[in-house]
């Protein structure tokens, strides 16, 4: 299994786009295509911390019966306690705020 391949086997993670995913992992220095077995867990641990901050703060996403939200505390403690866990310096930036978003019908004709 490869590590993007495992990533995207975390349920959390499920909705986040693939690139947006290889893109967090650059960022770590992970080549998502290397085997799983042969990146430290530290350095896995940590970029799924970054891609927990980034789904805690995504707007709740509402159409007709679907609707898509996700538990921003539980998330944003799981992805604080790893930064911890590593000592990373994101343990102290990274205090995110959650946002909402809407979206209004304009009338042009008005």
């Amino acid at each position: 299994m490869t590590i993007l391949e495992a990533i995207q086997s975390n349920p959390v993670l499920i909705n986040v786009p693939q690139k947006f995913i290889e893109s967090v992992l650059i960022g770590r220095s992970i080549n998502g295509g290397e085997r799983h077995s042969e990146v430290s867990l530290e350095l896995m641990e940590l970029a799924t911390a970054d891609l927990y901050m980034v789904v805690a703060n995504t707007p709740d996403f509402k159409e007709g019966t679907l609707s898509i939200s996700y538990n921003s505390d539980m998330l944003k403690a799981m992805a604080l306690g790893l930064y911890a866990k590593y000592n990373d310096p994101r343990s102290q930036t990274e205090r995110y705020t959650k946002i909402e978003v809407g979206i209004t019908a304009v009338d042009y004709d008005s």
